[in-house]
């Protein structure tokens, strides 16, 4: 079957399917089936969020386990994805975003995004990430806290890998408590 020859309603009949079917697949434990069902929800319906959820989550999961840098570079294009939503629906719908909620699911899809680039050695990236997020948000004890891990593990990953972080000295001092506080 050619999806191009697909109408926009039998596109997304189809990609329901199987976002059905990845729904069952992840409540069976069947998480690589879920990946794929996703993938091909995906495929149909590029704008389909939660199946850039449910597999963003289990591929990293996978990814993690088999330390697998393929797996880790999807995983880092469907968090991406859903950022991309999500800045979509903040402009097509700002009263979601006039709370801490909406505005949450799209800064966890950028953290997650970052936790990528750690893991596939993008230390810079990783970094930049990071301190967009704190610009964003003038993290509050919470952001501080899920923030300065990854920063913490991405210079130190940095130094002995011969990565030099092009680091932004007023950001880098707003992190020193809780870096001191990790150590």
């Amino acid at each position: 079957m050619n999806i191009n020859e697909l109408t926009p309603e039998e596109r997304q009949k189809l990609a329901n399917e199987y976002f059905g079917k990845a729904d069952w697949a992840k409540e069976d434990g069947e998480y690589d089936e879920c990946i794929e069902y996703c993938g091909k929800c995906i495929e149909l319906d590029p704008d389909a969020e939660i199946a850039y959820i449910y597999r963003s989550r289990y591929i990293y999961k996978r990814a993690y386990e088999n330390n697998c840098a393929e797996d880790y570079e999807i995983a880092l294009s469907d968090y991406l994805n859903l950022v991309r939503i999500y800045a979509a629906q903040q402009i097509e719908d700002p009263d979601l975003y006039d709370n801490y909620q909406g505005e949450m699911r799209k800064e966890s899809a950028v953290l997650d995004a970052a936790w990528c680039y750690l893991q596939l050695g993008r230390y810079q990236e990783c970094y930049d990430t990071l301190s967009e997020i704190w610009e964003r948000q003038k993290p509050d004890e919470n952001w501080k806290s899920r923030i300065a891990s990854p920063l913490k593990f991405s210079k130190e990953r940095a130094a002995p890998n011969g990565v030099t972080l092009q680091l932004n000295h007023a950001i880098e001092a707003d992190f020193a408590e809780p870096l001191r506080e990790l150590q």
